[in-house]
This record gives structure tokens, C-alpha cells and sequence, in this order.
């Protein structure tokens, strides 16, 4: 078995769901992970120099494709959603491209049995590993959150490399939008034609302000960014993490070895495993209640469920 931090997370968050996901997968896509998977290409794809123009295209015709078959996982109209989701791709990646770097390499290749999050950056000497996140909202919680992970401990210790950590702050996905600065500015109650992310000192605009969508007419990206840089918008953070010392990175690569030994005992079907209940609706709805949640799941059988298929 190839190990990752994500793969280490969903087996300690929810074995029962971790088992599920090796052999199934909701028919329809979670809008956010699906974001999160074309704006990773995208951006390793901008690294390697190619234009940002036709990497956002091909992204955005890629995510409206699968909006429409096999469709998204919302309860919203989905059109809106998506439309949504491709403005943010195309304002962030703008915003991205903008910065100054060079050519990343992935995936990464330091052994066996584990598959990196991160991407490689090389320049002369010096190598690093370079994570690219994109968050709802970054918080002291959610910072240590990220520093904490497996997916930064894991891959720092499995390459010994220091990590530069780049954090992109999407924005909330509430009331059939995403709401953030790379979807949505605001117009003036009165002036026509004027728009602000916020005042220039940080602070929110005041009541009348009314909200004005990416998605919902004709903007250009590179305006939009040029405002959001007006306006002093700071919406990519940047942070640099050491390499861990040896002790560090040797206890951390003795539990993940601890980890993949319990893993690979671990027999059975996925109803073997009691319900991690805390997890079925923290951080997020989980998508397989409609198996887990059955009066007899002993006798369920997921392929008798509408809305999921083999991976």
C-alpha cells in the first residue's frame, strides 16, 4: 500500500469511510475538491511556464464538463455554483501568475510507499518542497491545522526537505455562491461604476455596498486583481517551515511505519469497522451516510445504493 497524508488522515478521521473510498466514490463531485484538483494542475502548469490564458481555459472547460456529467454534489443550482468555482479559477490563477518562481517538478519521488502532496523547487543548490492550499479561510485554528497535518509532517520527513507553504483564502460556499474576494466585489450605492473588495486600511465597506459577481457579467481578471491590489487585498499568503531535525523526522517516519502496519491488518469490509461518529458531519457532511446510516448495514450492499460506482 502507498501511503500520503491524505490517505493517513481518512483512515484516523474514519476507518469505516476510508475503506469504503478504496473500491467506491459518490457518482457526483464535491465542487470544492474538484476546484482544488484543476487549480493544483493549473498552477504546476503556470510554474512550468506555460500562459496563464490558456491553462485557465482549459481548467474552466474541464470543471464545467464534469459539472454537467456527472454533475456536482450541491443542493443548490448548480449552474451558479459552477460558475463560481470557474471565476475563482480564473481571478486566482491571474493573481498566481503574477508572482515570481520558477519551474516546480511533481509528483516527487523519494521512495518507496509514499506519494507526496507537495511539489519539488529546485533552484541551483537549494531544494525545497512547495505546498499550494486553497482554504475557505485562513485562521490561527486553520494554520495549525495545516502545520499539523500529514500532509506537511509526513512529506517533510519522508524527504527531509525544508517546506514553503502558499495559502490561497477562497472564501465561503453559502447560499448557491462562493463568496470571496476572487468571486465577488462590491459596487457604490450611489456612484455608478465604482467598485471595492474593502477599504484600502483592511476595513469592510459599509451598509448599501452592494455585491457584484464575477461570474455574472463581462470582467476581465487582470482588472479584477488590479483592483483587488488597489485596494490592498491579501488573500495569498506565503509561509516557510524548516527542515525538521533528524530526531523529529525519525519519530514522525516510526509512527507513519506504526500507521501502514495497522492498516495493512486491518481486514474486512467496510461495515467491519464501527462508525466514527464525531466525523460523519464535522468538518463536513460526510457523503456516505446514505450507506452508513442504513437500518441493517450489515446487509447493505453499496451497489444496491443509487449515487456511487466503482473507482
Amino acid at each position: 500500500m502507498t501511503l500520503s497524508g491524505p490517505l493517513i488522515t481518512a483512515f484516523q478521521r474514519c476507518p469505516r469511510r476510508w475503506r469504503l473510498e478504496q473500491d467506491w466514490q459518490p457518482v457526483r463531485l464535491n465542487p470544492g475538491r474538484l476546484f482544488r484538483e484543476l487549480w493544483a494542475e493549473a498552477i504546476l502548469r503556470l510554474s512550468q511556464g506555460e500562459e496563464v490564458e490558456a491553462v485557465v481555459e482549459e481548467a474552466q472547460t474541464r470543471f464545467m464538463e464534469l459539472a454537467a456529467r456527472p454533475g456536482l454534489d450541491t443542493l443548490a443550482d448548480p449552474y451558479t455554483l459552477a460558475g463560481d468555482y470557474c471565476a475563482a479559477l480564473e481571478t486566482s490563477l491571474e493573481a498566481i501568475s503574477r508572482l515570481s518562481w520558477t519551474e516546480l517538478y511533481g509528483p516527487i519521488g523519494y521512495g518507496d510507499g509514499w506519494k507526496f502532496s507537495c511539489w519539488k523547487f529546485m533552484r541551483g543548490e537549494g531544494t525545497s518542497l512547495e505546498r499550494w492550499v486553497a482554504v475557505e479561510r485562513w485562521t490561527p485554528s486553520r494554520q495549525a491545522q495545516e502545520l499539523h497535518s500529514w500532509s506537511v509532517v509526513g512529506d517533510m520527513a519522508q524527504s527531509g526537505l525544508p517546506l514553503n507553504l502558499h495559502v490561497v483564502e477562497l472564501g465561503a460556499q453559502r447560499g448557491g455562491h462562493l463568496h470571496g474576494v476572487w468571486t465577488r466585489t462590491f459596487s457604490h450605492p450611489v456612484i455608478a461604476h465604482q467598485h471595492k473588495f474593502q477599504h484600502t486600511d483592511g476595513r469592510r465597506l459599509g451598509s448599501g455596498w452592494k455585491p457584484v459577481w464575477f461570474a455574472s457579467g463581462d470582467n476581465n481578471a487582470a482588472t479584477w486583481v488590479d483592483l483587488q491590489e488597489r485596494d490592498g487585498v491579501r488573500a495569498i499568503r506565503h509561509l516557510s517551515l524548516k527542515a525538521l531535525e533528524k530526531e523529529a523526522a525519525a519519530e514522525v517516519l516510526d509512527q507513519i511505519l506504526f500507521i501502514k502496519r495497522h492498516m495493512d491488518r486491518t481486514i474486512g469490509d467496510w461495515n467491519y469497522f464501527p462508525m466514527s461518529r464525531g466525523a460523519c458531519d464535522s468538518p463536513y457532511l460526510c457523503p456516505w451516510q446514505e450507506v452508513c446510516y442504513q437500518p441493517f448495514p450489515q446487509v447493505v450492499r453499496v451497489e444496491d445504493i443509487g449515487g456511487y460506482r466503482k473507482v
